[in-house]
């Protein structure tokens, strides 16, 4: 049975994997390029050059197609008209853009399904205390969420899932540091940084809404709640046998458990610096996955020591040496995002 015939199943739901997300490889052709390999119609892609320095973009369907932001920087969203221009019902399309679309250049674009249209969950609706525009797909743990800051303490915006356990973070009008939550494996990072845990101001979270970090006076902290800023939130939560956002320890190479046999893996050290790790089954469809790239530079796609493969197997993904660099410390709390 290949992977395109396979059912992932969660407690609430039967999900097929490449029909909800997909990591996709592809040469540029320095014009229009149409991807039309997809078994979705995506509602946030990211995109990243491997042949070359360059930043990452991402693009979603509730700010609308040609407006990027970066994950490696602190800039705003920008208009980026001949890059991605339009999401269609078995990919999406390209314009020239070098960002996007350079001739004979290699990218790879990590590619998430949405709702197919945008709702807006008003304020005061489902405890959330400002209004939020979503598209959320409860199926697979995954939504997109914008919503505009208040200045004020005590904002909590509706997110559409049951319960994220990681969110992505990034004020759109200002420039300010990608903010990542986590709810039981850390409590914020940064993104464009390799920082470890801040271990302060975390994010709350329950079964409808979240609410940015609070304490010290930090309510209207410019990177979370600016007083009439945009913002953008990308939140994720486990799905059973489908994507999960976890921890480990460092220092085996045993297996770390996932309950399926990933596509994607995002790894970060959390008690100490170190860089976003982003492997893929489209860039190494077999083991070792020693193409690496990192959400948190601009570097081009390389090929870390032997330290740095990790294989996906049935159950999870593995690190082939015991007490290795980055990934693998032995005294080095990790997080993951993993996705079938």
């Amino acid at each position: 049975m290949g992977l395109n015939e396979k059912f992932f199943k969660s407690a609430a739901s039967e999900i097929v994997a490449d029909e909800n997300f997909a990591p996709f490889a592809y040469t540029g052709n320095g014009g229009t390029k149409s991807i039309t390999s997809l078994n979705f119609k995506p509602g946030f892609v990211w995109t990243k050059l491997r042949s070359s320095t360059n930043r990452h973009q991402l693009f979603d369907s509730v700010r609308g197609v040609t407006k990027a932001i970066e994950s490696d920087t602190i800039f705003i969203e920008s208009t980026e008209s001949t890059a991605l221009t339009s999401f269609d019902s078995n990919g999406f399309t390209l314009g020239a853009s070098g960002n996007v679309n350079t001739n004979d250049a290699t990218y790879v674009a990590w590619c998430w399904k949405t709702a197919a249209s945008t709702t807006t969950i008003s304020a005061n609706t489902v405890g959330n205390t400002i209004a939020s525009d979503v598209r959320a797909n409860v199926a697979s743990g995954f939504s997109v969420v914008k919503y505009t800051g208040t200045g004020n303490s005590g904002m909590r915006v509706a997110h559409g899932l049951d319960t994220p356990k990681l969110v992505l973070l990034k004020n759109l009008e200002q420039e300010e540091e990608w903010q990542a939550f986590g709810f039981a494996s850390f409590d914020r990072m940064i993104l464009n940084d390799n920082d470890a845990d801040k271990e302060n101001l975390p994010m709350t979270a329950n079964s409808t809404t979240f609410q940015t970090p609070q304490a010290g006076g930090q309510g209207g902290n410019a990177a979370w709640n600016g007083s009439g800023k945009d913002y953008i939130a990308y939140c994720f939560k486990d799905i059973s046998n489908y994507q999960k956002i976890g921890s480990y320890g460092g220092g085996s190479t045993n297996v770390i458990s996932t309950g399926f046999t990933p596509r994607f893996l995002m790894v970060k050290r959390s008690n100490s610096s170190g860089g976003w790790y982003i492997f893929d089954a489209a860039r190494n469809t077999s083991n070792p996955r020693d193409l690496t790239l990192f959400a948190n530079t601009s570097a081009a796609e390389a090929v870390e020591g032997a330290f740095y493969k990790p294989s996906f197997v049935t159950d999870g993904f593995s690190w082939p040496i015991a007490n290795g660099e980055g990934v693998n410390v032995s005294g080095g709390n990790y997080i993951y995002l993993a996705i079938a």
